[in-house]
């Protein structure tokens, strides 16, 4: 009886994740790179690859939705972050000051009336 690959070496499967309404399968396919399955449909969704940083690339489904099982399975443990930087969000520029064309107004005071004074 001839064995199929899949006996001969069986996938490293870290574990399954919850995102979105679906289960994933996370599998190691090398060092720091993990393949996703949709397990409903046994559809690969993409890789992602965890050193030296997180890096994703979707296959049939929103990057951000790739991003957030690859979190997702860093969070419950189900992959190894050792060693591994941050995912870096793109640096937002701070908004520049725009100079009023109103000139300044001083502030009343709450209140202009005052105080009686206590009859002695």
């Amino acid at each position: 009886m001839e064995r199929t690959p899949w006996e001969i070496r069986m996938p490293d499967v870290k574990g399954m994740v919850q995102v979105a309404g679906a289960t994933y399968r996370i599998v190691k396919v090398a060092k720091g790179k993990y393949d996703v399955i949709r397990i409903l449909d046994e559809e690969r969704v993409g890789t992602f690859e965890t050193f030296p940083r997180v890096k994703i690339d979707p296959v049939g489904v929103p990057e951000k939705l790739l991003m957030e099982i690859a979190l997702t399975a860093l969070k419950q443990a189900k992959i190894s972050w050792q060693k591994m930087q941050a995912p870096r969000a793109p640096k937002s520029t701070p908004a520049m000051k725009v100079p009023s064309t109103r000139p300044s107004q001083t502030r009343m005071p709450a209140s202009s009336r005052t105080r009686a004074a206590k009859p002695t």
